[in-house]
């Protein structure tokens, strides 16, 4: 299937996203997408050509991307190393791809991402949805005046910080790491989020540790990860 297929089929899906979107999201971006304009009102309609099992089939690729990295940065911990999936532009853009798939059209108005790691995928999701991107940093790293929450993490305990500015009580927000683990970093997130009014609609994450149970931690939210292990 190429990446500018006219015309649909009966498995197609007609999605509808207002036009704040279509400056963004362009078919040599999300390959296998066609953009269609409905004259009636005004909106664009992305038709969805990825079937599940291409899909699938899809992200499975990514995981070739992502390196073991054993006794990191603790002993006993296997580490899984982004850095593969980051310098290859194609595996990048399919991971963005495929991260923001399930919410496109929805009622977002923020992307917000953990240091540091989570900056390289939250950042590229807000620009493709061409929305503002809030970055949760750690201490002493923000410069004006600033929310804080403490949280445990898989291998210690940190802090997490956000503007007071950064998002108020009309915001509803996606948020974005490279990785779900103990859920201690993104249940953080969620609550500075919380703590300033606004509303957490998901969280995405290119990877998750199935054995560490971190939904646990977030429950209540909608989570959708790529790569489980």
């Amino acid at each position: 299937m190429g990446r500018h297929d006219k015309g649909l089929s009966a498995g197609d899906t007609p999605l509808y996203y207002s036009r704040q979107f279509s400056h963004r999201l362009f078919p040599h971006v999300f390959p296998g997408v066609h953009l269609q304009e409905n004259g009636q009102d005004g909106k664009v309609i992305y038709h969805n050509r990825y079937r599940v099992k291409r899909r699938s089939v899809e992200v499975e690729r990514l995981r070739g991307k992502i390196r073991d990295i054993p006794d990191f940065p603790k002993p006993g911990i296997v580490f899984k190393d982004i850095t593969p999936l980051v310098r290859d532009p194609a595996a990048l853009r399919l991971t963005v791809h495929q991260l923001l798939h399930p919410f496109l059209g929805r009622d977002i108005t923020a992307v917000a991402s953990m240091e540091a790691r989570g900056f390289i995928f939250g950042s590229l999701l807000a620009w493709e949805l061409g929305l503002p991107f809030i970055p949760l940093r750690k201490p002493g790293k923000l410069p004006y005046d600033v929310q804080t929450v403490s949280y445990e993490l898989e291998y210690g305990s940190a802090e997490l910080e956000i503007h007071t500015d950064a998002v108020d009580a009309s915001d509803k927000v996606l948020l974005v790491d490279d990785l779900l683990a103990t859920g201690g970093t993104a249940r953080a997130g969620c609550e500075l989020i919380e703590k300033q009014g606004a509303s957490v609609v998901a969280c995405a994450f290119v990877i998750e540790l199935d054995f560490l149970n971190g939904r646990n931690l977030l429950q209540g939210y909608e989570v959708h990860t790529l790569l489980r292990y």
